[in-house]
């Protein structure tokens, strides 16, 4: 009997009802953003105070993405706290005017790190975003809380790693939703991220497949000047395939490096 009301409290519980503490990690993206959308529905329309939203700036994200957070905290009436790494408390908080959009939160973390992050060492996740988030929600009072993280059930292997957490829930992936149902939300609303699906927030993140960069550099050659710039002195984002400059160069003559195939790494700034 008690196994019987078990199962159906699991069947019929709503994945979107968060209980504080709780930080909900909104990256920017469209998957979080219908999260954290459904989450403030769910309750009504107004967060419990102790279920915090909480955006954490790299400096790389696409302007369209800082401008999409704003949108959402505006339609929802809903804080966003904006922060950025800092070395001596782990985290200040900013707002979208003063946000540095410039990639200097990123390259500040690679100057005092010695270290560019790689598919291995992912440094700016663990620097830029995680550790930020935890100061910040420990100043709060709360050292113990849960991680609320737009991941979705048709990403089975982040859902499988992040599942694995204790104190990580994943609404979208509990209610079944796939990138379609995101997309498919975001057509019903009265505005949108605008950027295509393919893009992640983060410009031309070294996670991304060598053949998705080259789209990207294609259309926006521009945007390799930043990362170029960090691989100084020997330093590379990844060994296994060309530099940033070299991509770039390379990037308006893709018969001399096709790499079309190479599959896309998960990150945890893309949700």
């Amino acid at each position: 009997m008690v196994e019987a009301l078990q199962a159906h409290t699991e069947m019929t519980r709503d994945p979107y009802l968060i209980q504080g503490p709780a930080q909900i990690s909104f990256s920017g993206g469209r998957s979080s953003a219908m999260m954290l959308c459904k989450i403030v529905e769910a309750h009504g329309g107004t967060l419990p105070g102790d279920v915090i939203v909480s955006f954490a700036n790299t400096g790389r994200e696409r302007q369209k993405t800082y401008m999409f957070i704003r949108r959402v905290a505006q339609h929802l009436g809903v804080k966003v706290h904006w922060l950025e790494y800092d070395e001596a408390t782990k985290y200040r908080e900013v707002t979208f005017e003063s946000a540095r959009v410039d990639g200097e939160p990123f390259a500040d973390m690679v100057r005092r790190k010695q270290y560019l992050p790689n598919p291995i060492a992912r440094l700016c996740t663990q620097w830029l975003k995680i550790v930020p988030m935890q100061a910040f929600m420990g100043s709060l009072g709360y050292p113990e809380y849960t991680n609320v993280a737009g991941i979705r059930s048709d990403e089975p292997r982040r859902v499988a790693r992040l599942r694995s957490r204790p104190d990580t829930v994943l609404p979208l992936a509990e209610a079944g939703v796939t990138k379609e149902d995101v997309l498919a939300f975001w057509r019903s609303m009265p505005f949108d991220l605008g950027m295509s699906p393919e893009y992640s927030n983060c410009d031309l993140c070294f996670l991304k497949g060598a053949g998705h960069l080259l789209s990207i550099i294609r259309e926006q050659p521009s945007l390799a000047d930043w990362w170029i710039k960090q691989e100084v002195g020997g330093k590379l984002f990844r060994i296994d395939r060309p530099n940033y400059a070299t991509l770039k160069l390379i990037a308006t003559q893709p018969q001399l490096f096709d790499a079309e195939e190479e599959e896309s790494l998960p990150c945890e700034c893309t949700d």
